[in-house]
């Protein structure tokens, strides 16, 4: 971009929208790992607590892991909708602009 040179919002924006899709693939793995350090946590009080070593370890593992593949699965497939919607609608405003030029250049 040239010095001096005017930003449109609506390209601003869209780098905005952009950007925040990313930070949230990008948080998925957070998320993942947390729930199971989170479980791993509770599963390792519970047998620290009540001596039951290592069952409530592995099933807190077990299951954090399994909710922590659940939710980045639906998240992502959550995403990628948003992103699908977001490309159909760019290919068709992009040809509605190429069908408008040709008109014009009739």
């Amino acid at each position: 971009m040239k010095a001096g040179a005017c930003v449109r919002p609506e390209d601003d924006s869209g780098q905005q929208k952009l950007r925040g899709a990313q930070f949230r693939l990008a948080s998925l793995g957070l998320e993942f790992g947390s729930g199971i350090a989170g479980f791993v946590i509770i599963g390792w009080w519970i047998d620290h607590s009540f001596g039951t070593a290592p069952k409530a370890l592995v099933t807190a593992s077990v299951i954090g892991s399994i909710g922590g593949l659940y939710v980045l699965i639906r998240r992502s497939y959550e995403i990628q909708k948003q992103f699908s919607a977001r490309d159909r609608e760019g290919r068709q405003e992009k040809h509605r602009i190429h069908d408008d030029s040709d008109r014009s250049s009739d």
